[in-house]
């Protein structure tokens, strides 16, 4: 699989991962920012199967876990260093994909409503919150999500017209192996061959 063309904000994710926050960093919160309908470069024909085969490849190539949720949706997870998670839902059609929160853990996550304590101040959330960190994650996700989907389709169909086509030629040959043991099984039955020389021709024809 070729890895697709990474963005200077996919650079800083990738920054991000190898050095995830710190007890310091957690403190802050930030509104979480879901991504709205945004275009993928899928092309014109592509079914709604392949499209979120691609998805999922793209997102994985970017340490994402992906499991499909149903059609039309992906369900997403990141774990940096074994502690801070992060879970989203990517809903995809012809067109486009979005990318929406489902869940968090270790990222300073807050409900709306929520009190949040900043030093000597309290105030209440009005949005869902949660580290910084996260918006930049998803950011960047969303930002690969949305090159090379066209590319990955093209090479998966390509993968599958081969595998195709092996299986054929396996299957052919499969037949062409059955046919000759006739033939064989025929020469013995008529007293042309012993039974030790269908046994050595029908193991020649077995280990092809």
């Amino acid at each position: 699989m070729t890895m697709h063309r990474f963005s200077a904000l996919a650079a800083i994710t990738l920054l991000l991962l190898a050095n995830p926050p710190t007890a310091e960093a957690a403190r802050a919160s930030v509104a979480i920012r879901n991504i709205e309908p945004t275009a993928h470069d899928a092309r014109s024909g592509a079914t709604l199967e392949e499209i979120g085969a691609a998805l999922a490849v793209a997102a994985e190539e970017f340490k994402w876990d992906v499991q499909s949720a149903g059609e039309g949706r992906l369900r997403a997870s990141l774990v940096v260093r074994r502690k801070h998670h992060s879970i989203v839902e990517i809903g995809y059609d012809a067109r486009n994909f979005w990318i929406t929160y489902q869940d968090s853990k270790n990222l300073n996550y807050h409900p709306p409503g929520d009190v949040i304590r900043r030093g000597k101040r309290v105030k209440k959330s009005a949005e869902p919150r949660i580290h910084p960190n996260y918006n930049v994650w998803v950011r960047a996700l969303a930002d690969h999500l949305s090159l090379g989907i066209n590319e990955i389709i093209s090479e998966n169909r390509l993968a599958a017209e081969q595998a195709n086509a092996e299986l054929i030629a396996v299957e052919k040959d499969n037949l062409a192996i059955a046919d000759e043991l006739q033939k064989l099984d025929a020469l013995r039955t008529k007293g042309i061959l012993t039974d030790a020389e269908f046994e050595s021709q029908k193991s020649k024809l077995l280990s092809r």
